[in-house]
């Protein structure tokens, strides 16, 4: 059983989800109602993550969204930083880009081929002068789509799944489906809500087991993408409890 020390019963933790789902000129829109990203919300503060929600950001790239700027100022040495996006993403010339809906609303074509844009940039800005003790980042951007843009060509971009993703040191990076894949499902959200609040289970541990669930539910398609930054060694837990012992006198 784990020992749960002070620093990490007490470390500061902060998540912020990204949901964006009002895409106008793509074929669909993604298919998670509502209530997905209040329960997540609700079940990180439960396990005290102080949260920030950004839906539907209407600027042309995260980067340039006011609570995006809010929340990475407020990120301080030695926090546990926790990411989760929905919305459509897509690679090109083996990049992974956020696809926004600023330039999706207005008849103009999406140019979504932008350093503000591009996932790794976006990690990276999270992660300055290593700040996070460590990082989470769940990328559940697998749904298929359609649009055109002038970004690439006149061509119309399709949903090919985000490509693999090298390891970064303290960070986790996880995908909801297999590199280069799409999915409809919402089968590794359900999961992670089921196993979000698992009592001093290594985050290694507990992502890696939700990936090995989706797997087996899925006939052993489509495996989730993870790429594991996080030393086994660090005690790193979204739920860490300390269980006293009582001594009864005989």
């Amino acid at each position: 059983m784990a020992t749960i020390d002070d620093e990490t019963l007490n470390r500061r933790k902060l998540a912020l989800i990204i949901v964006n789902r009002n895409y106008v000129r793509a074929n669909r829109g993604t298919n998670y109602p509502d209530r997905y990203t209040t329960e997540l919300k609700n079940q990180l503060q439960t396990l005290r993550f102080n949260v920030t929600t950004i839906q539907n950001e209407k600027e042309c790239s995260i980067m340039r969204s006011k609570s995006f700027l809010e929340f990475q100022r407020s990120i301080q040495p030695g926090d546990l930083v926790f990411l989760y996006y929905i919305g459509f993403a897509c690679q090109d010339e083996n990049i992974n880009y956020f696809l926004p809906l600023g330039s999706d609303t207005d008849e103009k074509d999406i140019n979504f081929k932008d350093n503000e844009n591009n996932v790794e940039h976006i990690l990276d800005r999270l992660k300055r002068d290593d700040k996070p003790w460590a990082m989470i980042v769940v990328l559940d951007c697998c749904m298929p789509f359609e649009l055109k843009s002038t970004a690439i060509q006149d061509r119309t971009v399709t949903a090919t799944g985000l490509g693999p993703m090298n390891e970064q040191a303290n960070v986790l990076i996880q995908f909801t489906c297999s590199a280069n894949e799409t999915t409809e499902d919402d089968l590794f959200f359900k999961l992670l809500l089921r196993n979000l609040d698992r009592e001093n289970v290594h985050v290694t541990k507990l992502f890696h087991d939700i990936t090995e669930d989706v797997c087996r539910k899925r006939h052993g398609q489509k495996k989730p993408f993870f790429a594991n930054g996080l030393s086994n060694t660090k005690p790193i837990y979204l739920n860490p409890i300390r269980h006293t012992t009582r001594i009864t006198k005989l």
